[in-house]
């Protein structure tokens, strides 16, 4: 697969999800030029999947690939801050890891990093193994390292896969590493989601795993959501964008959580 077909297959798996792609955040995206991303467009257009827009592309709702609901409710794919800390995350992969990434949109940030550093070094990736129950993760990684596609009852509004047959797969798995999100941590209130199906799968993960490793912006910090499923204390490392408000940064410390400010 070329550069060419790569970043399509990126702007792709983005617009299934969020439903349009500026150019802005195409070009931060791919870190490609306004020109190369402006022909990438049109060629998607010319396929038949996209509908250019202003500044802009739009999935064609024709293609039927369009979910009725999307993570753009939270702005995960428009903020330029999701891609920093998808790149900052992928910096802590290690060769002969074994990992788990969840199906939340600023892990599917990190799984484009991970693509494209495995087109730049692909022996990095060639002795990692990941898990996962997202079809847009397995999307982007699958042409580049061995990918594991957790199964159960799919959900096509999230594009993944829950219930009872994903936990009882994760129950018997053991991570070196995972990388999971929250819509809401605190030191008072641990991490929070905000359906049971996502709040169990992590809750799971998070205890079978060496390493925990949190991808969440600041938008997240201090706020609870409905469901609580792991204690900040289960945390290891903390990846966010900068402007952390301190006062949580000095309690996560305290808890001798390391925190990276992308």
């Amino acid at each position: 697969m070329n550069k060419a077909e790569i970043r399509e297959k990126e702007i792709m798996a983005l617009l299934r999800v969020s439903g349009k792609v500026s150019v802005a955040e195409a070009m931060a995206l791919l870190d490609v030029s306004e020109s190369t991303v402006r022909r990438l467009f049109c060629k998607l257009e010319a396929d038949g999947m996209a509908v250019r827009t202003y500044r802009g592309i739009s999935i064609n709702a024709v293609s039927g690939m369009r979910e009725s609901y999307s993570f753009e409710k939270n702005e995960l794919y428009r903020s330029n801050e999701k891609i920093m800390i998808g790149e900052a995350a992928e910096k802590l992969i290690s060769e002969g890891d074994t990992l788990y990434l969840d199906s939340g949109t600023t892990v599917m940030r990190l799984c484009s990093a991970m693509a494209r550093a495995a087109v730049a070094n692909g022996e990095k990736y060639s002795s990692v193994t990941v898990f996962t129950n997202s079809l847009a993760n397995l999307n982007l990684l699958k042409d580049h390292m061995n990918v594991c596609l957790i199964g159960g009852e799919y959900r096509p509004h999230r594009q993944d896969f829950c219930g009872y047959l994903t936990d009882e797969v994760i129950k018997r798995l053991h991570f070196s590493k995972c990388f999971v999100g929250a819509d809401g941590f605190s030191v008072a209130n641990g991490l929070t989601a905000s359906d049971f199906d996502t709040a169990r799968i992590n809750q799971l993960v998070v205890a079978g795993s060496d390493k925990r490793i949190l991808l969440a912006d600041t938008s997240k910090a201090g706020k609870a959501s409905v469901i609580h499923y792991a204690p900040i204390e289960s945390v290891d490392t903390l990846v966010t964008n900068k402007w952390l408000d301190n006062e949580i940064k000095t309690a996560l410390l305290q808890k001798n959580i390391t925190v990276i400010e992308a």
